[in-house]
């Protein structure tokens, strides 16, 4: 359940983790600020540690163009150390590859696979196929990009890093800006999700505040439980949410087929072919699902042999893409257009397996909210310590409130615009298609163009327009349905 995580990861992957998810400033000892970056140690992978290690490069990259350099300190004498862009260590394996891929692509995406069969009929599995693939096309380039920038361009061989070299620094702002939009999108939805799923547990809890519903009573708590993550700055022991997601993932699946034959559910719902009204947001559920590959080039840059990573993407997507698909056709046959937009809603509440993952779902995002929020985070505090004039105390008492503020707003949003399906529709339809297959198509295509053949160029140029098309259709979609739910829950 999510990834991104961490497209996010993650676990929710989602879709955030997405190239950026750990980062720290420390809490300043003395009047100097130490912003420590060290890329060959943060490009690591080892065990269970490796997709946190990939974001964490990830989150420097963000990071440095923020700080300024040895030669230009800033008032508040910031330091940067070791900020050349280093090969990183390549001691991944190709096993410990594939575990990386599947735990960003079993995101938030998987809990709403269901409703988008049942929304779009076949045809949505046929778009959640056609997505995957293209994706999986996607990402292959990105790494091809990704080693070429490593060995030609000096850089790291990250996302941005491509970005960077290839459409220079104005444009990598903007991909950043799509990543930090992109990731509050993710968090806003595992706020929703946590509210429905806590309602869900406890339907007969009746807490009321004033102004709020129970679900947003429910997100309030959670934000409240989650806030103390939120203000700690070493997030490495969160790294265990890697194995978390794929776990969460397939009990998910067992969940659902246990209810189908054990319990009795049944598959007794027929699936129409298509039904057109609900292809767009299927399609946009989908692009989410799938968002994880933003990732991708810093994990094939940490292999041993990164010319095996193709290999890697192909497998991942292959186990992904079935269990996702095979939950979905199973939800929508077991329960017909009244399937909910979050599988776990429909199933039965008695049962004690449907219990576990409920709190699994529930405790997942939980244990990934401050590890898909540090790169804005970060971010600002980094601005915080350039900007502000101040003693370190002070400081360290407005980043944890700026921290705090953050996620209030989230919570807010989420309390506002409580429509899981909507949400994540239009962050996969607006953001994930932009930077997970129209970026890595344009990289691709400006790196090498003289050396390919039209065939491939048409091919590229053919995933980008139809990406494009699927991306404004979906969007267009997904904020009209959010509009009209809020004005009809208004009146």
């Amino acid at each position: 359940m999510e990834a991104t995580t961490l497209n996010s990861a993650s676990g929710y992957p989602s879709t955030v983790m997405k190239e950026a998810l750990t980062a720290s400033v420390a809490a300043p000892p003395s009047e100097d600020i130490a912003v420590f970056i060290d890329k060959q140690e943060k490009l690591d992978y080892i065990g269970a540690n490796q997709e946190c290690a990939a974001a964490a490069a990830a989150a420097a990259t963000l990071v440095l163009s923020e700080v300024p350099q040895k030669s230009a300190p800033s008032p508040l004498n910031v330091k940067v150390l070791d900020v050349d862009c280093h090969m990183p260590q390549r001691k991944s394996t190709f096993f410990q590859a594939n575990v990386n891929c599947v735990s960003m692509l079993c995101g938030l995406g998987i809990l709403s696979s269901p409703f988008a069969i049942a929304q779009a009929g076949w045809m949505g599995a046929i778009l959640g196929l056609a997505i995957a693939i293209a994706y999986a096309y996607g990402a292959d380039l990105m790494s091809r990009c990704a080693r070429w920038n490593a060995n030609h361009g000096g850089g790291a061989g990250t996302y941005q890093a491509v970005a960077q070299e290839v459409l220079g620094r104005r444009f990598k702002g903007i991909i950043t800006s799509l990543f930090y939009i992109e990731i509050l999108g993710t968090l806003v939805g595992y706020c929703i999700s946590m509210g429905d799923n806590l309602a869900y547990l406890f339907p007969h809890s009746d807490l009321h505040l004033p102004g709020l519903s129970s679900r947003n009573v429910m997100i309030f708590a959670a934000a409240m439980i989650m806030l103390p993550s939120v203000w700690v700055r070493d997030l490495s022991a969160l790294s265990f949410t890697s194995i978390w997601c794929i776990v969460s993932s397939v009990l998910l699946i067992i969940a659902v087929f246990l209810s189908a034959t054990v319990s009795g559910i049944g598959f007794t719902h027929a699936i129409p072919f298509l039904r057109l009204r609900g292809v767009p947001v299927a399609a946009g559920l989908y692009a989410f699902s799938f968002g994880g590959t933003s990732v991708f080039p810093s994990i094939c840059i940490s292999m041993r042999d990164p010319t095996k990573f193709s290999k890697a993407v192909i497998l991942s997507f292959v186990i992904t893409t079935i269990s996702m698909l095979g939950l979905g056709i199973m939800g929508a046959s077991m329960f017909g257009e009244a399937t909910k937009d979050q599988i776990t809603l429909n199933m039965p509440l008695h049962s004690i397996t449907t219990k576990i993952i409920l709190w699994m779902t529930v405790l997942t995002p939980m244990f990934k909210f401050a590890l898909q929020l540090s790169p804005i985070t970060t971010s600002l505090e980094v601005a915080i310590y350039k900007h502000c004039k101040a003693s370190p105390n002070l400081l360290y008492g407005l980043s944890t409130l700026m921290r705090s503020a953050v996620l209030a707003c989230i919570a807010i949003f989420s309390m506002i615009f409580p429509y899981f399906e909507y949400i994540v529709a239009f962050v996969g339809s607006s953001m994930t298609i932009a930077i997970c297959l129209f970026f890595p198509c344009a990289f691709y295509l400006k790196i090498f163009w003289p050396k390919l053949k039209i065939r491939i160029r048409a091919t590229i140029l053919t995933l980008m327009i139809l990406g494009l098309i699927v991306g404004v259709t979906g969007t267009f979609v997904s904020v009209r349905g959010l509009i009209t739910k809020r004005a009809s829950s208004s009146a």
